[in-house]
Formats: structure tokens, sequence, C-alpha cells
């Protein structure tokens, strides 16, 4: 088959989602089908909507000759009234790909009702879905105005050929000293990270050693921040942001770590989970995401969004 992948810049991005998607494609190739990728700008968001009229967009989707198309959700906002231009021309099954939803991320009331308002017609305007996690449909279903055909694709739990056993797990997590307790992903505010430099703030000093394995260039101010609040609380010695790791080095990490910490609200737990691959014994969010977590026989610790625990 010929199928066509809409997403924003390049697939060589460093985040679940583009991860996600390259995996997605590479398996693709690898069944013998063939991937065309359509890139479009990163621009601010308002820009991004005059992508819905754009005709050379539709010209050059046409010359593909595509038997699907598939659409990362995160181009909602260049997609969500182009879709019905596309399907007047094409005869093509748009599949969305959905990793999490803008609408439910905080936001200003005026701001969130105009994201939902553009989510909720985006998805309503495609055939069908691949989802990360079950979280992330039960999310969709609701926004939808009848119901689509979609399938829960989960990440991976073994793309880092974790080689950890139970025993090994536990006897990790009674050894003496701080606890280890890793970050992964990018330093964005939804995701939450300052929880856990709260948290460490707010206990005796020297029990909790914090590492943060993710870039900082989707958002260096808010980045920043986090390195301010590190010096503010005097947690220097206690916290390092070693940025985005290449697979030997993340499997190092994972292994090394006690806890995997995944405080994100508006993140699947699932979807962090899997990318664990299994090498951590404990989860903290505030995310729904307890079925994932006794599928890979983890404790889960849910902390509420705005309190430290």
């Amino acid at each position: 088959m010929r199928l066509g992948l809409i997403i924003y810049g390049s697939l060589k991005q460093n985040s679940g989602g583009y991860l996600y998607d390259r995996t997605l494609v590479t398996h693709l190739r690898q069944q013998g089908h063939q991937v065309k990728l359509i890139p479009l700008p990163w621009r601010s968001s308002l820009a991004h909507l005059a992508d819905n009229f754009s005709t050379p967009l539709i010209s050059k989707i046409k010359t593909l000759h595509l038997d699907i198309l598939l659409q990362d959700e995160l181009n909602h906002p260049s997609l969500f009234l182009l879709n019905r231009r596309l399907k007047a021309q094409l005869s093509v099954p748009i599949i969305s790909i959905v990793h999490h939803l803008r609408s439910s991320e905080e936001h200003p009331v005026l701001l969130k009702s105009i994201y939902g308002a553009m989510e909720r017609r985006y998805l309503n305007s495609v055939d069908g879905f691949i989802f990360n996690s079950k979280t992330t449909r039960d999310v969709v279903t609701s926004l939808l105005d009848h119901a689509k055909p979609g399938v829960v694709a989960l990440p991976g739990g073994d793309r880092l050929a974790p080689q950890i056993t139970l025993a090994e797990i536990r006897q990790r997590a009674q050894q003496s000293g701080p606890l280890r307790v890793l970050f992964l992903g990018n330093l964005i505010h939804r995701k939450a990270p300052q929880l856990l430099l709260e948290a460490a703030a707010a206990l005796k000093p020297d029990s909790v050693q914090l590492t943060f394995a993710g870039g900082a260039r989707s958002e260096p101010g808010y980045a920043a921040l986090l390195k301010k609040l590190v010096k503010q609380y005097g947690l220097g010695s206690q916290v390092e942001f070693c940025g985005h790791l290449a697979d030997k080095e993340l499997r190092a990490r994972l292994r090394a770590s006690q806890h995997l910490a995944g405080i994100a609200g508006a993140v699947p737990l699932d979807r962090d989970l899997c990318r664990a691959d299994r090498d951590t014994q404990c989860a903290l969010c505030d995310a729904p995401g307890r079925g994932a977590c006794r599928a890979r026989g983890l404790v889960m610790v849910k902390i509420k969004t705005g309190t430290t625990a």
C-alpha cells in the first residue's frame, strides 16, 4: 500500500510521540508498504490555521496517489477544516494517530474552549484512529459524535531490551542511600516536573536524588525556571539534568534508578510506562493508568496535581 503521514517538522524530533511515529513508519516499511512523509513547518498556532486553506497542500497530497492518509493528531490546528476539503476531492481513508489531546491540558477557560472546539471538529473529521493507550482512546471516544473504528497500539515495552529480574529490582529497591528517581520526558510545563523539585525540597536533605532525562528545547523558558528552582531550594547536589539520552545511556539510567516518575496529568501514563521498558519498580503519577501499572507489575503512587508527596 501507499501511505502518507502528515507531521510537523522532522520525524527525527526527540519526543515520545515522534518516537512512536518513527517506529510505526519503520514497521510499515519493513512490511513492504510505501510511506511518504508530508511535513508541515512548525509555526505559531495562528499560522497553522492557514494550512486549512492551502490549495498547494491538497494538490501535493493528490499527486501521491495514496491508499491511506495518516495524520498525527498533533497537527489538528492545520487539518480540522482541511480534512473536509480533502474528502471532497479524494476517496482516501484518513486515520489519525492520537498521542494525547491538547484540550485535556490545563489552559485559561477561553483558550481551553477554543482548543476543545478545534480538536472535537478534527476528531470527527477523520475515519479512524490509532491510539497509544486505552486512556487516550476513552478520552477521544467521549468527544465523537458517533463511533469510529480504532485500535490501541501500546508502545513496545522492550525497545531497550531490558535485562533485569524481579529479584534484582527488589534488591535495588532496598539499597541504602538517597532514593534514586528518574523523570523521563521533555521538560515542559504540562508534564509538571517541578512537582518533583517541590517534593524534594520538603524532604530531609540528601534523601532523594533526582535525574531528569529529557530535552529542554520545546520550552526553554520553563527549563530555565526548573534550574532556577534547583538553586532556590538548595538542591544542586541532588538534581541532574542530563538532556536527551541515546538508547544505551537511557538503558543504563533506567537500570540504576529505583523509581520512575511520570507526573503528567495530560499525558497517559500507559505511554510512559511502556517507554520505561520495565526497568524501574514504581511509577509516581497524577494521571489515569492503573491498568498499565498492573500489566507491568508496577506499583503506582497517585499524586494529585498541585500537591507534593
